[in-house]
């Protein structure tokens, strides 16, 4: 019989192992041998890296958006990728809301800064 703390140390030992032993666990219902802790841990983790996707991809949008309008001497250069970089990122963005709705209402908290980052980005041209 697996233990809360044989699970914890499989999580020290065999991260893959104990993902594979976390997802029986709970299909079985035996949640008083899953390790909890590790699980809320993992499952925060997850959410916080959605987000911070959400985020990367939404100032790379900007900054090639930001570079299309303004810049002048690599334009004719460059505005054929800047284009392409700004259609895979919206598609990219479209996938993620589609996945996880709910991280729409975080667009609204961090554009602004999303917006900030991607200037200096350009700024530090």
């Amino acid at each position: 019989m697996l233990t809360s703390d044989t699970n914890k140390t499989l999580y020290e030992q065999d991260f893959y192992l104990w993902i594979q032993t976390t997802v029986k666990l709970l299909q079985e219902g035996k949640l008083e041998q899953l390790d909890i802790d590790n699980l809320i841990e993992e499952i925060d983790s997850m959410g916080r890296s959605e987000k911070k996707e959400l985020k990367t991809r939404l100032i790379v949008l900007i900054e090639h958006l930001l570079k299309l309008q303004y810049s002048t001497e690599e334009k004719d250069d460059n505005a054929r990728g800047w284009r392409n970089t700004v259609v895979e990122q919206r598609r990219q963005i479209a996938y993620t809301l589609a996945d996880s709705p709910s991280l729409k209402s975080v667009l609204n908290d961090v554009f602004l800064d999303c917006y900030a980052d991607a200037r200096k980005i350009i700024g530090s041209w």
